[in-house]
């Protein structure tokens, strides 16, 4: 009996597969990818090197401030990097 036990998976594979065939099922399509959003975080990496340099110039309590504003534009760009579609292993990591 095990043998007709089985058949019905077999056939219920067979069938899946040939409604795919029949329905013209679609190949996974590259992911969409928002390049404003790219922009914005490029802008923000820019902006977060900027504020990283200028901070070497200034007194301690106003260099930690801008370090530290640095690392929230780092985090903000690695978030709209990631909102924006890139595949994972091209999106910057934040520091």
């Amino acid at each position: 009996m095990e043998c007709g036990s089985a058949l019905p998976v077999l056939l219920e594979s067979s069938a899946i597969e040939g409604i795919a065939r029949h329905e013209g099922v679609v190949p996974m399509q590259q992911p969409v990818v928002d390049h404003e959003l790219l922009d914005q975080a490029e802008s923000m990496r820019r902006r977060a090197a900027s504020l990283r340099s200028q901070a070497e110039h200034l007194g301690r309590v106003l260099a930690t401030s801008y370090r530290r504003r640095a690392s929230e534009l780092e985090l903000e760009a690695f978030v709209l990097e990631v909102q924006s579609g890139v595949p994972t292993d091209r999106v910057h990591t934040a520091a």
